[in-house]
C-alpha cells in the first residue's frame, strides 16, 4: 500500500485503503495467512467487492460443508463396509472407539465411525484388538479437553463471526497437535529396540 501523504508527511488513507487493510487483517487473523501469501491473494482486489476471491471461495466451501448431511450406516451396512465382525464392533463400542446412535429402524453409525472401523480392520492384521486402541481414545479425549480449556473462554457471548475464528483456531491447534504426535512417535521409534 502506498497511501497519499500530507505536506507534513502524515499518511492519508482513503476508504479503499481502509477496506484493503481490513481485508488484509481478516486474511491474517481468520485464515492464518502470512503477508507474502496475502499479497498474492490481494492481486486484482476490488474495494467494491470488499472481500478477496480467496475469502469468498473459502467461506462458500465452509457453507457447503455445513450444508452436507453426514452419511449414516445401519449396523449391517457398517459391518459390511468396514469388513469387521459383529464381535469386533461390540469391542470397539465397549472401549468407546465408535458410538452407535439410535434411529427409528435400529442402530446407526456415522461416516467417522465406519472410517474408524476400516482402520481397525487393517490393524487386526497385526494382531491388534479393540482393547489395545483404548489409549488412542483416551489421548483424543484429553486433547479435546485441553482445546476446550484454551478456546472456551473466548466463546462466551460471541457472535457467528467470532465462532468462525474459533473454528480456525481449533483447526490450527489440531494440526499442531498432530504434527507434535508425529514427531514424538518418530523420536520414540528412534529410541526403541525395534528401530
Amino acid at each position: 500500500m502506498e497511501p497519499e501523504r500530507t505536506a507534513g508527511g502524515y499518511r492519508q488513507f482513503s476508504n479503499d485503503d481502509i477496506l484493503r487493510l481490513e481485508e488484509i487483517l481478516k486474511l491474517q487473523k481468520d485464515y492464518f495467512l502470512p503477508l507474502q501469501i496475502i499479497k498474492e491473494k490481494m492481486r486484482g482486489w476490488d474495494a467494491k467487492k470488499s472481500a478477496t476471491k480467496f475469502r469468498l471461495e473459502v467461506e462458500a466451501e465452509n457453507k457447503a460443508e455445513k450444508g452436507k448431511k453426514e452419511k449414516t450406516y445401519s449396523a449391517e451396512a457398517a459391518l459390511k463396509e468396514a469388513k469387521v465382525t459383529s464381535e469386533q464392533l461390540k469391542g470397539l463400542e465397549t472401549y468407546g472407539l465408535v458410538d452407535q446412535k439410535k434411529a427409528e429402524d435400529g442402530k446407526i453409525y456415522s461416516q467417522s465411525d465406519v472410517s474408524i472401523m476400516k482402520v481397525f480392520y487393517q490393524l487386526t492384521k497385526y494382531g491388534i484388538e479393540p482393547r489395545h486402541l483404548r489409549i488412542y481414545e483416551n489421548l483424543s479425549s484429553k486433547e479435546v479437553m485441553l482445546f476446550e480449556q484454551i478456546i472456551s473462554p473466548q466463546m462466551r457471548g460471541r457472535g457467528k463471526e467470532s465462532k468462525k475464528k474459533i473454528t480456525g483456531k481449533v483447526k490450527g491447534l489440531t494440526e499442531l497437535a498432530e504434527r507434535l504426535q508425529q514427531l514424538l512417535r518418530s523420536k520414540a521409534l528412534e529410541n526403541s529396540k525395534i528401530s
